[in-house]
């Protein structure tokens, strides 16, 4: 049911025939009647401007794209290629179009300044899309992600089948001398003596995730936990609904019933015969409800972050001998929050690595100007609390001490995720009644 538009309350799957990606094409066109676009341009650009984007802004399959691989942890932000793929698509088919990106190019637009005017119209159009409940856990989540790889600790929760779901990746710790082993020689005549090195990792949140940049590949210091702390959770339970149904009572049920049972994983999706299809579409079904009502990747989150990051942040720091500097080579994630850059315009070194990392953090649903404000102001708040300075190389345990305690302050995880935890419990027993009611049958596994 991949694009279905419900109600905060709706338990059917289409309501309304409301589409995601309709929606969204409403929004966009409504914004493009009634706001003018961002940026410096002369007036008379402008019909061409809202020309193409109202080419790029209903083309289904761009809307489709967004909306799906937003849920799989994707940023809004970074959909600039898919932008400038469809301005590409969009104007091979429509010549009023194609006139109007002519009309840009003379004006010495290129199509990266054009898809950076659209993405800006984009952004707020797909967060108001996007419920407020799941926009702040999925801020909140990437919060609890962001702790664990300042720490340098494995972010873990625990699935709904029991099972260790661990966020992050290897960090390698550099050569290390091995024991010798023997080989044949090139010849095969005779066994020579060799020596190896071993490279040993370990696993962190803190490891590091290459993403395609302008200017190229860049390696983002934490970014394999910041981006699977939102879609890992929601994979863990498609997970044990496979697991499940291919297990215990709903197994017994299946063979019990069919003779010869046909019924084959792909992914997430059940592949069976028609006899296997009507004994298990209910059970398959039930069993995903009652794993989504049941397990909550909000209350893990909490027990990480409480029982796990902070309790081995302290004992590390507890190992520090006092007032001794320490690399923060040893804190890559730290490292590289305090990293700046500076700008030739403004003749400053600006915060860019905690504006990048805060920027996923604003509580409250905040989009546009309100987010950077908050980004802002939670940055001075960060080094005013904490006496961190930019691009700084060591720190002691103290120092650590503050920093850390800066950014749980001003982010405020620990309370946004108790209030986030408390609303989606009383949201799931309202939920519960409708859901497992005997007159409804649940259909989230149908048809693909």
């Amino acid at each position: 049911m991949t694009g279905a538009y419900r109600s905060p309350d709706a338990i059917h799957a289409v309501e309304g025939d409301h589409d995601i990606r309709d929606e969204l094409k409403r929004i966009l066109l409504q914004d493009l009647d009634t706001n003018k676009f961002e940026g410096t341009f002369e007036e008379h650009e402008l019909p061409a401007l809202v020309r193409l984007a109202k080419s790029v802004f209903t083309h289904k399959p761009l809307n489709k794209q967004v909306t799906m691989t937003f849920g799989y942890g994707k940023e809004i932000d970074s959909f600039i290629q898919e932008i400038l793929d469809t301005i590409y698509e969009v104007e091979q088919v429509d010549e009023k179009t194609r006139a109007a990106l002519e009309y840009l190019h003379s004006r010495n637009w290129d199509n990266e300044k054009i898809a950076r005017a659209l993405l800006n119209k984009y952004v707020p159009a797909m967060e108001r899309v996007m419920s407020p409940d799941a926009m702040e856990s999925r801020s909140i989540m990437r919060g609890v992600a962001l702790i664990h790889s300042m720490a340098d600790e494995l972010m873990t929760l625990t699935t709904a089948t029991g099972d260790p779901l661990y966020l992050g990746g290897k960090t390698p710790l550099g050569a290390k001398k091995a024991g010798s082993y023997k080989i044949l020689d090139k010849e095969g005549d005779k066994m020579i003596q060799r020596t190896a090195n071993e490279f040993p990792s370990k696993s962190t949140s803190a490891a590091v995730k290459v993403r395609a940049g302008k200017n190229g590949p860049w390696e983002d210091v934490g970014g394999k936990a910041l981006s699977g702390s939102v879609v890992a959770p929601i994979q863990s339970i498609d997970a044990a609904t496979v697991i499940q149904t291919f297990s215990g009572e709903s197994w017994a049920y299946l063979t019990k019933n069919v003779k010869n049972p046909y019924m084959h994983q792909v992914y997430d999706a059940f592949k069976m015969d028609v006899a296997t299809f009507h004994h298990m579409l209910p059970v398959i079904n039930r069993n995903w409800a009652e794993i989504s009502l049941t397990w909550s990747a909000l209350e893990q989150g909490k027990i990480a972050l409480r029982k796990r990051a902070i309790p081995a942040w302290q004992a590390k720091l507890k190992q520090m001998p006092a007032g001794q500097k320490v690399s923060l080579e040893s804190f890559p994630v730290i490292q590289a929050m305090l990293e700046g850059t500076y700008n030739d315009k403004t003749k400053e070194v600006m915060p860019t690595g905690l504006k990048s990392r805060l920027k996923f953090l604003a509580p409250d649903n905040m989009t546009g100007e309100a987010r950077e404000q908050w980004v802002a102001k939670a940055i001075k708040s960060i080094l005013e609390k904490s006496g961190a300075q930019l691009n700084q190389e060591a720190m002691t345990r103290g120092e650590l001490h503050k920093f850390m305690q800066a950014v749980l302050d001003v982010t405020n995880l620990d309370r946004r995720i108790a209030k986030a935890y408390k609303k989606a419990e009383q949201k799931r027993a309202k939920l519960k009644k409708k859901v497992f009611d005997p007159n409804n049958l649940i259909l989230q596994y149908f048809a693909h």
